[in-house]
């Protein structure tokens, strides 16, 4: 799945969340909508929130499932020789 390019991204950097709720200013408004927060460190783990909005006519769960598995896979392989080096 590649999702760059194809609609809105959204960085909250100095902000962790645990849930955030994005208005849809008109039904019409089909775009994807991805935003990523602050990472933090919760019981020994570097956690960073990500949440997806889209509309339910376009995507199944399914996809949304398989667009977090490709993310964690990707993120995996970034900070794998991040963490071998310290």
């Amino acid at each position: 799945m590649d999702f760059a390019g194809n609609g809105p991204a959204n960085a909250l950097p100095w902000l962790s969340y645990t849930s955030l709720i994005q208005p849809v200013p008109m039904p019409a408004d089909s775009h994807p909508r991805i935003t990523w927060g602050k990472y933090f460190v919760q019981e020994g783990r570097t956690l960073l929130p990500v949440s997806v909005l889209c509309h339910h006519a376009l995507v199944d769960g399914i996809h949304i499932a398989a667009f977090y598995k490709k993310l964690e896979e990707e993120i995996r392989a970034i900070a794998s020789p991040i963490s071998r080096s310290v």
